[in-house]
């Protein structure tokens, strides 16, 4: 999938954007010639930034940095604001705010920002390094997952968005590229890029964004829309897992169109599918987002509980009964607005 400033585009084949993979950044990482002076910077005091680029996130180049108390090695997103545009700057603080509020198992961890230089124009973001890959990665491998590792894997994504939501905060670009395992081999998996987060009623200059063949329908047609655009893409994400194919196929006109309506290619992948598992993609994937489920509610789906381990069935619900759903005062939609 390719990525434009306000709304990324993909193809009706598989292709790596995000973290770990090899598309050119919507806004590029800054040059060293931008870096603070080294030995008066907070940051170069504690980490040691290394040339090696692990990948791109919504606001630029990813480099790996190693700590120097502890040698574990970092990723760190690296930018130089006076050279970014005013929405790439809102995006920045966005993530930074949203970010650093955050503590879940199945997402991302901060382990510190720092901004520093001449009127703090530098600005470096240090995440968790995480050495699995991306579940788009595992996916071209494998071709499709088996029912039980694709239940396994959206049952986590859902546990990331139950407590995302239940904190007021929608993600609005949940893709495959922006799912990553914590190791290689591992089935554990954390959502990350966080570029286009922002809490539920939030500023309605930061236009439409998301990744064309993930992105809710409402968000194409410059409308209303809630949290429940990240449950259309979960549904997105779990059609490629059961069917390893896309939901829209065709040139990138026609998978523009296909996804402003919702019209989901019916392959025969899919109706191979047991019924179950087309139910709940089905649901994921309604047009109208009111007819969506919340979070918590596709946790206990029937086929996602058939699927799942038993233990990890019912560890779901109380999860599920702990977590409080959004206020209606917080929960108001943003408004997108055409690029």
């Amino acid at each position: 999938m390719t990525s434009l400033t306000t709304l990324s585009t993909g193809g009706g084949s598989f292709s790596s954007s995000c973290v770990e993979g090899g598309s050119t950044p919507l806004t590029a990482s800054p040059s060293s010639d931008f870096e603070v002076e080294r030995s008066l910077s907070p940051f170069y005091a504690k980490y040691d930034m290394k040339d090696r680029v692990l990948g791109t996130g919504t606001g630029g180049a990813v480099r790996e940095a190693v700590c120097k108390a502890s040698s574990r090695s970092v990723a760190v997103k690296s930018y130089h604001k006076p050279s970014m545009r005013p929405k790439n700057l809102h995006n920045l603080r966005s993530e930074m705010q949203v970010l650093t509020g955050l503590s879940h198992p199945n997402i991302m961890k901060v382990e510190g920002t720092f901004e520093e230089g001449e009127d703090n124009d530098m600005v470096y973001l240090v995440l968790e390094r995480l050495h699995g890959g991306e579940l788009f990665d595992r996916l071209v491998v494998k071709g499709h997952f088996e029912e039980g590792e694709a239940a396994e894997t959206t049952r986590q994504v859902l546990e990331a968005l139950v407590y995302l939501h239940g904190q007021g905060v929608m993600h609005r670009d949940v893709k495959l590229e922006n799912i990553m395992y914590e190791a290689e081999g591992s089935s554990k998996v954390r959502l990350i890029d966080f570029g286009h987060a922002c809490e539920f009623g939030g500023s309605t200059s930061r236009n439409r964004c998301g990744t064309v063949g993930y992105v809710a329908p409402e968000v194409l047609r410059g409308e209303a829309y809630t949290e429940k655009v990240d449950i259309w893409s979960v549904g997105c994400i779990l059609f490629d897992m059961l069917t390893g194919r896309p939901p829209f196929m065709g040139d990138m006109k026609a998978i523009l169109k296909k996804n402003r309506i919702g019209r989901v290619d019916g392959c025969a992948e899919f109706w191979d599918l047991p019924q179950d598992a087309r139910i709940m993609i089905q649901k994921l994937l309604a047009i109208n987002p009111e007819k969506r489920p919340s979070a918590s509610e596709a946790l206990q789906d029937p086929w996602l509980q058939r699927c799942c381990p038993k233990e990890v069935a019912e560890a779901v619900a109380p999860k599920v009964r702990a977590v409080s759903e959004p206020t209606a005062a917080r929960a108001r939609p943003c408004r997108s607005v055409s690029a």
